[in-house]
């Protein structure tokens, strides 16, 4: 099976997904990630992350207690963390990528980020 973060993407590609995954990995790794789908993405290639964001859930405390809920699950079970958008906008920055957009989703906490090499 294929590692995503010991093996080499694959040059030459106009989009990447990456669906489910950033929660699971530290900020470091998740640097380290994003720096190899910049690698292997053409120019004008695009990083579409779908996770659950920290932030962004609706305005009800179930919503808000959903997120937070995660984000300690996550921290206890995989090391991991739900991100604000404003965390992925650092290491997607640092990467190399220019901007980002954030689409919320119906599902509370849930959203897509796009970012444009």
């Amino acid at each position: 099976p294929a590692d995503f973060m010991k093996d080499d993407l694959p040059k030459g590609v106009d989009i990447i997904l990456a669906f489910n995954i950033i929660h699971g990995l530290n900020p470091q790794e998740n640097g380290t990630l994003a720096r190899k789908v910049f690698d292997a993405l053409n120019a004008g290639g695009i990083y579409v992350i779908l996770d659950q964001i920290k932030g962004i859930g609706g305005s009800s405390q179930l919503s808000k207690a959903t997120t937070s809920y995660m984000a300690l699950n996550l921290l206890h079970q995989a090391g991991g963390k739900t991100y604000a958008k404003s965390e992925i906008d650092e290491f997607t920055r640092k990467a190399g990528f220019k901007g980002t957009e954030l689409k919320k989703l119906n599902a509370p906490g849930f959203g897509v980020v796009i970012c444009r090499k």
